[in-house]
């Protein structure tokens, strides 16, 4: 089974990174949330705009297949993404791989 792949670039907007997902996932965006289509799994995408430099977005899915998200940086972005997890997940620096969760330093104690 093929993972679906979510690469987003560097966002201009906070509520940009909502708007891939919602694109990809060929999903509205409704009261700042986009749900996981049925033929996909379940959850929900969500993001509250604190102001209009920061916001802060989480999601709680269950999928029928892995999802990995691809984040492509620019030089010169207004916006810098801030990514704390509570459960265990690997993250992809070129060819380095490094597991991040709530017991190591990349967590969120």
């Amino acid at each position: 089974m093929n993972n679906l792949l979510i690469e987003y670039k560097a966002v201009e907007q906070p509520h940009g990174w909502l708007e891939t997902i919602a694109n990809k996932l060929s999903s509205p965006i409704r009261n700042n949330c986009v749900k996981v289509p049925g033929h996909l799994g379940k959850g929900e995408f969500r993001q509250y705009a604190v102001n209009n430099w920061l916001a802060v977005s989480f999601f709680k899915v269950f999928l029928r297949q892995p999802i990995e998200f691809h984040h492509v940086g620019t030089a010169n972005s207004a916006m810098i993404p801030v990514n704390c997890y509570s459960n265990s997940n690997r993250q992809f620096v070129g060819k380095e791989q490094n597991m991040v969760e709530i017991n190591n330093p990349g967590g969120v104690v």
